[in-house]
């Protein structure tokens, strides 16, 4: 035992002696740059290779870079390591380990590049810097680097530019954007995921800024938006994401939305786990000429509390009008930030037919900035089979309103409210057609909501039905219709969602219900219901779920009718389903979260007890509490047989 722990212990000291520092010369001339050719380095390499304990020095660029393109092993790893030194180095292929950290300007007014298109690089056990006293530059557009901890703008004086377009940036822990210095991380695509934190602008004195327009940002429990330092975040809602456990943003820092209002914003940062305080600044801005009215959302909190009520709003442009307030959207609540119609409200008459191109059924001209109001029902109601665009519609505002878009239409708002308030309801039909709504999809607002889905194509932002305690929202989706919700769907209290079909396809960016609310999948026998209900992020379900089949035609199966890139939160202690004889369960299926039900038709009463669906206080076991099984029990109350505890 002695000589096997001796010689364990000249093993660790013979490593530990045998680390070497190599300089990178590309002395060799090979014209593929390969940093796994020995004699591109200086001291000459053993002929068995590196170790995972040397270190790594690249101080040469443009004709002399340095590329990783196939497997190997290291300690540390630096790219311009020297004062006013300049290194660059590719990562195009191999699994790479390096044990230690990696640094890109290590040295004072150095600059230090890498970049990465493939391939994986991991530094696990430590951790990777951009920007330690110098300038760090660092490019992903494919392939994966994974780390401990991502450091940008590590010191005083220190820049960092991180540029994502695509590939996977994994972080064990955390990502420090602006930890002292000035960083900068610009995302078209690509993920980075964290285990624990982002943190944006540090320390005092610091800044970081963050624009993300495409690609996605998962951390797990806590994104600051300015610590003690000045920070940025501009995000695009149309292509990029952001979820976390918990936001904050401090007082001098700003989250600006760049909207586009003639397409679809519906990527709010979604808030997943913890309360969220937010003093700081909201500061939505339009794509010059597309100006347009509508609720957008900044932040959802899928299950939990924004604590500020009336979060601050700073424009730096078309600054007139914005509104902000937190409000509950389903079992959660969210940010909204709301512009107003440019134009004017138009009225629908309904005086000459029911068709909406008919400019003598509106009470004045409906320009593209104008609010189209419907409070006409019925035959008097507004048919719309061809192109039309406005700021908004609304069906039902203070009275009864109805809408069918049929064959031919071809529409675009920028928000869409149907039964706006308590006086009102409204009726929105989708036959056929497209409706497209940038901004968020109101179903019952204020008042009694119903949507239909026959065919067609509906796509939004985001979607919120029964808003307000006392408003109602009856949906349905059904045929071959499409339902595609860019960001947030949020059911309260009052709202009912029906999937019906296996042709039909709703697609949500997550998922929110409130307790007291329903979703209704009716199964079309052996085929179900298709892909069901998808969902591309995480899932809250605070509701009921019914199951049914198109003429009761039930077929025993198990059936998936709801799937999810991210969490699907059951919080209705195993009572999630409501119908009898329907057990659900939550299954892992590829990179998919699934609900799936099983669906058990028994023929008598002893099948339902030898199914395990007997009810427990079903004492004579004949499928039924009442009388008789009181009868049983009063006839035997207060006896007691136990030898042990009878008195």
């Amino acid at each position: 035992m002695k000589i096997r722990l001796l010689c364990s212990i000249m093993l660790l000291v013979s490593v530990s002696c045998f680390a070497t520092t190599y300089t990178w010369t590309n002395a060799s001339g090979d014209p593929n740059h390969a940093f796994t050719q020995f004699s591109n380095w200086t001291p000459a390499v053993p002929a068995a290779g590196f170790t995972i304990a040397d270190e790594f020095r690249i101080d040469l660029s443009g004709d002399q870079y340095s590329e990783i393109f196939e497997d190997t092993i290291g300690g540390k790893l630096f790219s311009g390591y020297g004062s006013n030194k300049i290194g660059e180095l590719y990562v195009t292929g191999g699994v790479s380990n390096f044990e230690s950290n990696f640094m890109a300007g290590r040295g004072t007014t150095s600059n230090g590049y890498l970049f990465v298109n493939g391939g994986e690089i991991t530094f696990l056990k430590s951790y990777f810097t951009i920007g330690e006293s110098g300038t760090g530059n660092f490019n992903i557009s494919d392939g994966t680097v994974k780390t401990n901890r991502f450091n940008m703008a590590n010191k005083a004086g220190s820049i960092s530019n991180v540029v994502v377009s695509g590939g996977l940036v994994d972080i064990s822990t955390y990502l420090r954007c602006g930890m002292t210095g000035t960083a900068s991380l610009v995302m078209s695509g690509g993920q980075i995921k964290t285990g624990s934190y982002m943190l944006v602008g540090e320390n005092l004195g610091s800044s970081g800024t963050v624009e993300l327009s495409g690609g996605r940002i998962d951390i797990t429990e806590l994104l600051t938006i300015g610590n003690s330092g000045q920070a940025f975040l501009s995000i695009d809602g149309s292509a990029g994401q952001i979820q976390c456990g918990q936001l904050a943003i401090n007082e001098q820092s700003t989250i600006q939305l760049n909207i586009d209002g003639a397409a679809i914003f519906g990527n709010p940062i979604t808030v997943t786990t913890t309360d969220s305080t937010l003093p700081g600044n909201f500061d939505p801005n339009f794509t010059s000429g597309t100006e347009r009215g509508g609720s957008y959302v900044a932040v959802a909190a899928l299950q939990n509390k924004i604590l500020t009520s009336e979060p601050n709003v700073a424009t730096t442009a078309f600054a007139a009008g914005w509104t902000s307030q937190t409000v509950n959207v389903g079992a959660g609540q969210a940010v909204l930030l709301t512009h107003p119609h440019y134009g004017n409200n138009v009225a629908w008459t309904g005086g000459s037919s029911q068709l909406w191109s008919n400019a003598a059924n509106w009470s004045t001209s409906l320009d593209s900035n104008d609010a189209a109001v419907i409070d006409l029902a019925g035959t008097s109601g507004a048919i719309l089979d061809s192109t039309a665009a406005c700021s908004g519609l609304v069906v039902g505002s203070a009275a009864n309103g109805s809408l069918n878009v049929n064959t031919g239409a071809n529409a675009s708002f920028g928000s869409l409210v149907v039964a706006d308030t308590n006086a009102s309801s409204g009726s929105l039909t989708v036959s056929d057609g497209t409706m497209n709504v940038a901004s968020t999809a109101f179903i019952g607002s204020g008042g009694n909501a119903s949507f239909t889905m026959n065919g067609g194509a509906f796509y939004a932002g985001n979607l919120v039905a029964a808003f307000n305690a006392d408003s109602t929202a009856d949906i349905l989706i059904g045929n071959n219709a499409v339902v595609d919700i860019d960001g947030i769907a949020g059911l309260g209290a009052n709202a009912k969602l029906t999937l019906s079909g296996h042709q039909a396809t709703a697609e949500f960016g997550t998922l929110t219900a409130a307790e007291g609310s329903e979703i209704n999948f009716v199964l079309d026998g052996a085929l179900g219901v298709g892909n069901g209900l998808v969902v591309n992020g995480d899932v809250v379900m605070n509701g009921a779920i019914n199951i049914g089949f198109i003429d009761n035609a039930a077929v025993d199966s198990t059936y998936t009718v709801l799937r999810s890139t991210g969490k699907i939160n059951d919080n209705t202690d195993g009572k999630l389903v409501k119908t009898p004889f329907v057990t659900y369960a939550l299954v892992q299926d590829g990179d998919y979260h699934t609900l799936q039900v099983t669906v058990f038709s028994p023929e008598n009463c002893q099948e339902v007890i030898d199914g395990g669906m007997g009810l427990s206080a079903d004492i004579n076991q004949d499928c039924r509490v009442n009388i008789a099984d009181f009868a049983e029990l009063a006839s035997q109350w207060l006896l007691c047989n136990d030898p042990q505890q009878c008195n």
